[in-house]
């Protein structure tokens, strides 16, 4: 089956040869963007996610995405995991190229037999295994990246009928926007597309009553200046658009709570190489065997997961890097389920 998917073609001419309406190109390709790349430059095997979307649907946890990592921590704790949270890591300790544990910003050192990294995969090299690096600036700043984002985490009084769960408004300049986010001239979009989540449309529990819930994505490239002045800037020009789009003249004024974050933000908290929101973007030579393994080169015992690693972006593809690195550690080399350590409560279940 593998040798028969469209490896070599790109998604995007996959897309255009089999649909005439422009607005359903842009619906089956703009998804292309939150894999990390532009659908012209994607190659044609990641089609399969718009099979997932269309006829597997998209799935919404009760209450909010934060359940899936809840639950994945519950059981954790029942099998004895220690957290330890706001506790930054200064570098991995290698012996004789041998990750030993790590050593926290602290001073605190904590001693392993096996150190997993979830961090950037650009930060792990750098920083945490700097005498121990695979590859050179040089390399990662040749490395096509998946966009940063520019974010409104928005609280609104009163209810907005006009608006859905899921709603994209498409950029009309659309190869334009595209260059704005991947090409050598990256700038803020003036024509952007957006992505708005309303997820109190389906969920009660996540907002007061007659009140919506709203995440507002932009796309944007990576390593962009957004000081508090441009990032104020840029939500009253987002703002605006929503408004004029879903009749919501006085959207500003309805405003109780609101939080931008973007590519600073991303370098602070999760020390994002450039700002990115993703990682790596999905390009042919970026996909596969050759993105960075799950697996260090140069010492034992070390293993990375998420998204700069195989097989990729995204939180379902983020935790199959997992079960990859438990493989890897296991030394299981055949195709193995890992059954389920205990069903799931009703309460608990994907809706």
């Amino acid at each position: 089956i593998g040798m028969r998917m469209p490896i070599f073609k790109k998604q995007k001419d996959i897309i255009e040869k089999r649909f005439k309406s422009e607005l359903l190109r842009k619906a089956m390709q703009y998804q292309m963007v939150l894999l990390g790349t532009s659908p012209g430059d994607t190659p044609g095997i990641y089609s399969m996610m718009n099979y997932v979307d269309y006829v597997d649907g998209v799935w919404y946890p009760k209450g909010g995405l934060i359940k899936v990592p809840e639950a994945l921590t519950r059981i954790a704790k029942k099998y004895n995991v220690k957290f330890m949270t706001s506790s930054p890591v200064r570098n991995v300790i290698v012996e004789n190229n041998v990750a030993k544990g790590v050593l926290l910003e602290s001073g605190q050192t904590l001693y392993a037999d096996i150190v997993v990294s979830n961090a950037d995969i650009v930060h792990t090299d750098q920083v945490l295994l700097s005498n121990h690096r695979v590859e050179t600036d040089a390399h990662w700043d040749s490395r096509l990246l998946a966009p940063s984002a520019f974010i409104m985490y928005l609280g609104i009084d009163g209810k907005i009928p006009s608006m859905s769960h899921h709603n994209l408004l498409f950029s009309k300049e659309w190869t334009e926007n595209f260059a704005q986010i991947f090409g050598s001239d990256k700038k803020w979009p003036n024509d952007p597309s957006l992505y708005i989540c309303a997820p109190s449309k389906s969920d009660d529990s996540i907002a007061p009553q007659y009140s919506e819930n709203l995440f507002v994505l932009v796309p944007i490239a990576p390593g962009l200046t957004d000081d508090e002045e441009t990032k104020e800037k840029y939500a009253d020009f987002v703002l605006t658009e929503i408004s004029k789009y879903f009749n919501v003249p006085d959207l500003k004024e309805r405003i109780l709570v609101k939080k931008l974050y973007s590519v600073s933000d991303f370098k602070r908290d999760y020390n994002a190489f450039k700002g990115t929101a993703l990682g790596l973007a999905h390009t042919l030579t970026q996909t596969a065997f050759f993105r960075p393994n799950n697996v260090h080169k140069k010492v034992k015992n070390m293993y990375m997961v998420g998204a700069g690693v195989n097989p990729g972006i995204g939180m379902p593809v983020c935790l199959i890097s997992s079960i990859l690195a438990y493989k890897r550690i296991e030394g299981i080399t055949h195709a193995h389920i890992i059954p389920p350590i205990e069903p799931i409560s009703q309460s608990e279940r994907v809706i």
